[in-house]
């Protein structure tokens, strides 16, 4: 029987002496992944510039998922950051920025500082900057300060370019929170 080591980790027996500096690479516990160096991080990172950030969610957005559809009568959806919508809403949507994914479907408002669109929303539209990319459907009022239509994108309505930044987006205040 080998003697104790008082250099054992729970995880792994590192065979070293007190005071030894390890010569191999550090080890990490069974069932964790080892630390990504900063190669692999600038790879993952350069990989999500390279797709699509605007319709890959992130981790700060709030999702309605491609398996979810809200109804009701006056269905509001209202949140003080981004909104990704791959699901069907009937209702209107606000946020600071919203995105309609490819397989998104809104009928209603969308009001944001920021609207993208890739899915398809019949309704109006309210922001100060509203693109509507390649495959994306638009039945309905467009009021913006830029806008950007991407080849590919159908649009049925009218366009009215806002001159006051305030005025394309309605402010979310506690009322929107409020239960009609």
């Amino acid at each position: 029987m080998t003697p104790p080591n008082d250099n054992v980790s729970p995880f792994i027996r590192t065979g070293r002496k007190d005071g030894e500096t390890p010569t191999s690479p550090a080890v990490t516990p069974a069932g964790e992944a080892p630390a990504p160096t900063p190669a692999l991080l600038q790879v993952r990172a350069q990989r999500v510039t390279e797709s699509n950030p605007d319709n890959a969610p992130d981790t700060h957005t709030s999702m309605i998922s491609r398996d979810l559809t809200i109804l009701g009568r006056n269905v509001r959806i209202v949140s003080k950051g981004k909104i990704r919508v791959d699901g069907e809403v009937h209702g209107d949507v606000l946020g600071t920025e919203v995105v309609i994914g490819d397989i998104g479907k809104v009928s209603g408002e969308v009001s944001a500082e920021k609207v993208t669109v890739f899915g398809s929303i019949t309704g109006t539209i309210r922001g100060s900057r509203v693109l509507l990319e390649a495959g994306s459907k638009v039945e309905g009022d467009v009021h913006h300060e830029t806008l950007s239509v991407h080849e590919g994108a159908q649009m049925d309505g009218h366009l009215y370019r806002n001159r006051e930044a305030s005025e394309p987006i309605r402010t979310i205040t506690k009322a929107h929170f409020r239960v009609p």
